[in-house]
């Protein structure tokens, strides 16, 4: 088996050829898998086809080999130390004199513990509850409590970022502990230090204009970008094989998505397209022409909060509530902003800057303002506008 091959290897194959389990323990687990909606290695769990303890270590030789840090005969090695004398796949790798070097490697644990964000016992833990449920690593960190739904999508977006070379490890990892410390998206940081620039048109990603739509839920989207991750899949592949979404939703959300890239949709425009298109099962043209126009004579004219209000979810005092709690949220308000068309990217940014600089002690509201201004007037940075206003710049955060 090659170099690629190893890549790619199934975790069922590989315990199969390890000796773990056999082709027939495989392929029954398989069935009932599928019977009940639950992943194999939690089937192979409960029909004690195995251990944890071998789970694990075939999920963490996976990974090695996937990362080329293995081969396949010193994987095989010490699977089978592991599964005979009941050590851990580490101790294993120790036995036969097999030292697996730090590299760069954008593992999704790695970034998070270089990252303060857990500690050495909280990812162990997690992965033992992952192998044992089938539930992604991020997913089991946050329902461990240990990190919280926003701070893995930041730490997602980080390896994300990495894999498609526009920033390096080091500098996710700096980004994630400034994101971490300051409670802003990792994005903030990156962009404030120069090692990431976002796109001056309008655009909007697969998954938020998904989740945007009401089709998939946040919580759904960070388990689709994990397991894409780890996978090795695009998101649209993951978010089909889960059932989130349909082939013929994908394909038009990804020709929607191409139309806010062209500037001929905002992003929520597009979202609006999409729930029509779902509801209606109209092209993207007649659904463009519907929403347009407004609403049809039999259309009825009602709102999210009209329907919540009239099935009695949530009351008048709710709505103020949740407004006035989104109004001051940064994140939540510069999304909506965003969203919206009402403000482009680059000008949040600068926003969102100036306002951790006036919080900070580092600038007043009036030197916030005035570089605000300078900013939005000539498209420069911040760092350019204080210059030039002859405001002292900040120290950067240590």
């Amino acid at each position: 088996m090659g170099v690629a091959d190893t890549k790619r290897i199934r975790l069922g194959i590989l315990m199969i050829d390890a000796g773990l389990i056999t082709r027939e323990e495989l392929e029954e687990c398989l069935r009932m898998s599928r019977e009940t909606g639950l992943p194999v290695g939690r089937m192979l769990l409960v029909a004690a086809k195995t251990t944890e303890t071998v789970l694990q270590a075939a999920v963490q030789a996976q990974s090695l080999l996937k990362d080329g840090l293995i081969d396949l005969d010193t994987a095989y090695g010490a699977l089978k130390i592991v599964k005979d004398e009941k050590r851990s796949f580490e101790n294993a790798l120790k036995q036969l004199n097999v030292v697996v070097e730090e590299v760069k490697i954008n593992k999704l644990g790695q970034l998070l513990l270089a990252s303060s964000f857990v500690t050495e016992e909280q990812l162990e833990e997690a992965l033992a509850g992952s192998a044992s449920t089938g539930l992604p690593f991020g997913r089991m960190l946050v329902l461990n409590g240990v990190i919280n739904e926003s701070q893995l999508a930041a730490t997602l977006n980080a390896q994300i970022l990495i894999r498609d070379d526009k920033i390096t490890k080091e500098q996710a990892i700096d980004g994630l502990k400034q994101a971490r410390r300051r409670q802003i998206a990792v994005e903030v940081p990156l962009m404030e230090k120069g090692f990431y620039r976002v796109q001056t048109r309008d655009a909007i990603r697969l998954g938020e204009l998904l989740s945007l739509a009401g089709l998939i839920s946040e919580s759904q989207l960070l388990n689709a970008v994990e397991l894409g991750l780890i996978s090795q899949k695009p998101l649209g592949q993951v978010l089909i094989e889960l059932n989130l979404v349909t082939e013929e939703i994908l394909k038009t959300a990804l020709q929607l998505q191409d139309l806010v890239m062209k500037g001929t949709l905002r992003p929520l425009q597009a979202s609006q397209v999409l729930v029509h298109i779902r509801e209606t099962g109209r092209s993207i043209p007649e659904a463009v022409a519907m929403i347009e126009r407004g609403l049809t004579a039999e259309s009825i004219d009602i709102t999210l909060k009209d329907f919540l209000m009239t099935v009695k979810t949530v009351s008048n005092d709710d709505i103020q509530n949740a407004f006035e709690v989104s109004v001051n949220n940064n994140q939540i308000l510069g999304r909506m902003l965003l969203l919206s068309g009402i403000i482009d990217e680059p000008t949040l940014q600068a926003a969102m800057r100036l306002v951790f600089l006036v919080k900070g002690g580092l600038l007043t509201i009036e030197q916030a303002q005035q570089a605000f201004d300078y900013t939005t007037r000539h498209r420069a940075t911040i760092d350019e506008a204080l210059q030039e206003l002859n405001i002292q710049q900040p120290k950067p955060a240590i």
